[in-house]
């Protein structure tokens, strides 16, 4: 990001910050997060971004996944990009007015984006094509099922199923080795926080009984929000 007059023809997007509570499986508040946010509702196809479909897993693979590390008792490690967005280079050039309580440069001054921001229509896209380039210099290939399933097969030995939704990550090996191997090369290239075997991925939670090759599911703290957010507790 760097300072530069916005042109005239060019509309300089506005901002704001956004807080939210990030809460666990049980719906407790494990930490909270403010972001910096562009007020996307302002970009125009084809000046300011092109394409901007961006797939998620479907909830069908994730259950797969998940069924299959239980039922082979294979070991099923949780990952979280930190600020994935950010990550992904602009081919658009996109200002935005400079963020309350930052100011530097000439009056009027605007922020020239060379990366991403949250907020972005591209964002996701972008975030998306880069974590797929950077999967294959590893040596995973999507599969023709779901394009945010990644395996990687290494001298005809499956090694690794990597599971994606959005910036949140299934690491599914045989071995706990062989995971780390994984994280590690991750780690290289993204600020990760390793969460270590997964206990709640997309709001489900996950109770597993390795012994007994089972696997649990349960939307608890969902329902309960949702109950609370349409006031159900209060009908009678």
């Amino acid at each position: 990001m760097g300072d530069h007059p916005c042109p005239a023809w060019q509309v300089c997007h506005r901002l704001r910050w956004v807080y939210a509570l990030m809460r666990g499986p049980d719906g407790e508040i494990v930490r909270y997060k403010a972001r910096l946010v562009a007020k996307g509702f302002s970009q125009v196809p084809g000046r300011d971004y092109d394409e901007v479909f961006a797939p998620v897993a479907a909830h069908t693979s994730i259950r797969t996944v998940m069924a299959t590390a239980a039922k082979k008792g294979w070991v099923m490690d949780q990952l979280d990009i930190k600020t994935a967005f950010l990550n992904g280079i602009l081919r658009k050039r996109v200002y935005m007015a400079q963020p309350e309580g930052y100011r530097t440069g000439a009056p009027g001054d605007a922020c020239y984006l060379y990366k991403c921001v949250y907020g972005l229509k591209q964002a996701p896209r972008v975030w998306y094509q880069l974590l797929k380039s950077t999967l294959a210099e590893y040596g995973f290939v999507p599969s023709t099922a779901d394009p945010c399933i990644f395996v990687r097969h290494l001298e005809g030995h499956l090694q690794c199923i990597l599971l994606i939704y959005v910036d949140d990550m299934l690491a599914v090996t045989e071995r706990q080795d062989e995971a780390d191997a994984v994280k590690a090369q991750l780690k290289d290239r993204f600020e990760l926080r390793d969460m270590g075997p997964a206990t709640h991925f997309v709001g489900m939670k996950v109770e597993r009984d390795i012994a007994a090759l089972t696997l649990t599911l349960s939307l608890g703290a969902m329902t309960r929000k949702i109950v609370t957010d349409y006031g159900l507790d209060a009908a009678k």
